[in-house]
């Protein structure tokens, strides 16, 4: 009876806690380098925006001097952005004199911002001043994309993040989580990818019921292609503060908006939906056929991948007293028919705005009658009258009390 209950029950057991130990071994976390990687350089940019940071080092120094700078404001968004001179990192250094640089273009969503605000952890605190554009639409795409993911999210930053014991484990395991859930769609795993991926798996307790072939695998390939992860510091010389007196002119936000809202309407002659004459022609209708509105497809708030994404950037942002604001950005209403179908997710958005008191401009419109025309220059882009608001947000709120 005994050595039927061992053949059967106790060298199972054993075996399993074999294949366990081996495979906890090889995916422990990778132990912390006795030196720091420096990456040393000066500053070069306080005004106008990056796209990425795939251009590498000089990007990633400007980003972190962005929030170094304590006189220096950050701002975060996506598509929006664009070269026009009334975009907030343009019209405030250059007309109000105060430093500001933006990060982003289309799909660069919460995660990624989450990512990057993580990897500089250590030189944020309660004077760090940064503002979030938010769009309707990140919310229907299923989160992040791997190709945003890899722009944003640069093996440097990640490795800041890996290496900060400060920063609570939850952040690195919902990285992982989103690596190996995408696994298929990398071309290729940067170490620290793998070491986020691996960290996330240890925590799956499903991982251990996967075949044995995977453990195989895993043993064959740690020893033939793992890569240290290197620990990573920046020595970054600011530019001088350079701030200089404004023209009180560009502080008049509403004449100015209301000017080019007036421009900008009246320069329409091709449409009644209030999108701009070349925009409409090329993207909107062809031939000289009439315009059908669109319609928007619907949110799902529950488990919402980007919803998700954004508590978790809110939580953090709480975490660390932050000075952070968020901006809704609307879809047209003359060109939808149900832009309605968004209001369960923006109140949910607001709801929590309010719940942990960041402030928030809702731009967002859920009939046509509350759509103010020309705030959009397209079907979901601000126009120049759109960043005036937006400017006019951002000044009252962190610097007409100064």
């Amino acid at each position: 009876m005994l050595k039927k209950f061992s053949f059967f029950h106790l060298l199972p057991f054993l075996l399993a806690m074999t294949i366990a130990g081996v495979f906890i071994y090889l995916k422990k976390p990778i132990q912390v380098a006795d030196k720091e990687n420096y990456i040393v350089g000066n500053q070069t940019k306080n005004s106008g925006r990056y796209s990425n940071l795939l251009t590498g080092k000089d990007a990633e120094i400007d980003y972190f001097a962005s929030l170094m700078n304590k006189n220096q404001f950050t701002l975060f968004g996506s598509s929006e952005f664009s070269e026009s001179a009334y975009c907030s990192y343009n019209y405030f250094p250059d007309k109000l004199g105060l430093p500001m640089l933006g990060l982003g273009h289309a799909y660069h969503q919460n995660l990624s911002i989450l990512i990057e605000l993580l990897a500089a952890d250590a030189l944020l605190d309660s004077t760090s001043n940064i503002c979030i554009l938010l769009s309707p639409g990140w919310f229907t795409t299923g989160g992040t994309n791997s190709e945003a993911f890899i722009e944003f999210a640069r093996p440097n930053l990640l490795s800041k993040i890996i290496h900060n014991t400060n920063i609570s484990e939850d952040y690195k395991l919902y990285i992982g989580k989103f690596i190996d859930g995408k696994k298929n769609e990398f071309e290729n795993f940067s170490p620290q990818m793998s070491q986020l991926q691996d960290q996330y798996l240890i925590k799956n307790a499903n991982y251990l019921n996967k075949q044995k072939t995977i453990l195989k695998n895993e043993i064959e390939s740690k020893f033939a292609t793992y890569k240290y992860v290197p620990e990573i510091d920046y020595k970054i010389k600011l530019l001088p503060n350079t701030q200089t007196t404004s023209i009180a002119y560009y502080k008049n936000f509403d004449s100015i908006g209301k000017a080019l809202k007036n421009q900008f309407i009246a320069a329409i002659t091709t449409n009644d939906i209030f999108v701009y004459d070349e925009y409409y022609t090329k993207y909107l209708v062809k031939d000289n056929e009439a315009y059908e509105l669109k319609t928007l497809a619907n949110v799902y708030i529950h488990d919402n991948p980007e919803l998700n994404d954004l508590s978790l950037l809110i939580k953090y942002i709480k975490s660390k007293n932050l000075q952070a604001s968020f901006v809704m950005i609307p879809f047209n209403a003359y060109c939808y028919n149900n832009v309605a179908v968004n209001e369960p997710l923006i109140d949910t958005i607001t709801q929590l705005m309010n719940q942990n008191s960041l402030p928030f401009l809702n731009l967002y419109a859920t009939t046509k009658e509350a759509y103010e025309p020309g705030l959009l220059k397209d079907v979901m882009h601000l126009s120049d009258f759109g960043w005036m608001k937006v400017n006019h947000f951002i000044y009252d709120l962190y610097y007409a009390k100064k």
